[in-house]
Order: structure tokens, then sequence, then C-alpha cells
């Protein structure tokens, strides 16, 4: 069976890279007594799938890890009175909700279809929200976001290990808004076309003639988005059901 989880990623925890983060679930996964599926082989390791990496120092509200479970029981722990009344998924939300530490929260939990993607080869957008704007630039953000929103094509010089290159990120930029000194962008984030939000955020600031310091901005993922069967951008949360 395949289990969702999606949870929270705030304060001092923005700062603990994806290994880390990997590591710390397997472990609490593990303190939780969750029933989960193990590899075979000489070095067996929990069933466990990220949806999108999150870059150091962003918050989240909306992360997501797929794994996989023998069974929906609490090893050790099912006759643990905290648990009693509770449903499957409450069981194992509560359960592992108790081990996480500060800045890490539990959100939901859910059963996904056979047949359900793997969770990183899902992923089809992002949403954020960027905090920190300085108010005096408020008239010539919402300008350039205007212009970006109305242009055919926005060119930005993307770098890789290898190359440097020219290229239009405006068919991957699904919606973008600046209101009330906060900006909104939901960004394609596939692995074909992964758009971070500090390149829309420069590219906005090149529109400017600015020379913005992104460090002093606060980055928030809100959600991570896939495609239904019409091809629309759907929360990976909301593929799976309650249990």
């Amino acid at each position: 069976m395949k289990l969702r989880i999606q949870f929270t990623k705030h304060g001092s925890m923005k700062f603990i890279g994806h290994l880390d983060t990997m590591r710390y679930f397997q472990k609490a996964i593990r303190r939780s007594g969750i029933d989960v599926t193990y590899t075979g082989g000489y070095s067996p390791h929990q069933v466990m799938a990220f949806a999108h990496p999150l870059g150091v120092g962003v918050e989240s509200e909306s992360e997501i890890v797929d794994i996989e479970v023998n069974s929906y029981d609490l090893i050790l722990r099912d006759e643990d009175p905290a648990f009693t009344g509770l449903s499957n998924r409450q069981r194992l939300l509560a359960a592992l909700d108790a081990q996480m530490s500060e800045g890490f929260t539990i959100r939901d939990i859910r059963l996904l279809p056979d047949d359900a993607g793997n969770a990183m080869a899902s992923v089809a957008g992002a949403s954020y929200e960027i905090h920190g704007i300085p108010e005096e630039m408020y008239a010539a953000v919402t300008g350039a976001v205007h212009d970006m929103v109305e242009a055919t094509e926005i060119m930005i010089l993307k770098k890789t290990k290898k190359s440097e290159q020219m290229t239009d990120i405006r068919p991957g930029m699904y919606d973008l808004r600046f209101a009330d000194g906060i900006l909104y962008m939901t960004v394609d984030a596939s692995s074909a076309g992964n758009i971070k939000p500090d390149t829309v955020v420069r590219a906005i600031c090149d529109r400017m003639g600015a020379d913005r310091d992104l460090m002093s901005l606060s980055v928030t993922r809100t959600e991570i988005y896939g495609r239904d069967d019409s091809g629309a951008l759907k929360p990976l949360i909301a593929f799976g059901e309650d249990f």
C-alpha cells in the first residue's frame, strides 16, 4: 500500500538540506511505529520518495513524501490509549506527527491508488509566496509583473554545469501576481522545465533595472501540483483518499 504524506517545514528547519530531511523522516517513521516496507538485499532501506527537493532557506506549507507500508498497524503501539477510537489515517498521522521536531508538522496522510505514479515523476508545478519586498519598490514591482504577464516570451540566461543558454520561461509561468506586498507565483516544477522562484524574481528585477539581494527576501512554497486526467494542475495530496 502506498501512502502520501504532506508536511510543513518552517523556522530553523528551512536550513536543513534535502538529504538530511530524508534521513530525518526515515528515523521519524521508524520511531513512530508505522509498518513501513523495506527493500531487500544486503542494505535494506525504507521505500520512500520525496516529490520535489526544497531549496535551503525556503519554507514550505506543503511538502510531499510517499512511502509504502505493509499494513495500517502501528508496531508495538496499537494498544496506546492515545489512539483509541481513531481511524487508520488518524492513528498514523498522530503517531508520525508526535515524532516531529519544532518546524516540522504532519498536515495530512492519504492512501494512493495502486497505479499512482512516483511522487517525484508526478510533479508538474509549484506555488510560492515571496515576502520582504520593500514598500518603496511596490510600484516598480507591480509594473514589472504586469509587463511579464502580458509578455509573449521572457528570456533568461540559464546556467548549467556544462553550458549557458538563453531560455524562455514564459510558457512555464502559470500565474504571477503582486498584491499587498506579497509576490505570488505558480510555475513549472517538472523535471523537464523546472523554474525556481529566484529565477522569476531575478527576471522581475531585470525589468525594473534593480540589483536585488535575494537573501533579504522570504520564500515559502505553498503547494506542489500534479496534473489530473484533464491536464489541469491538482495538488499532489489530492490524488490520495481517506482510509
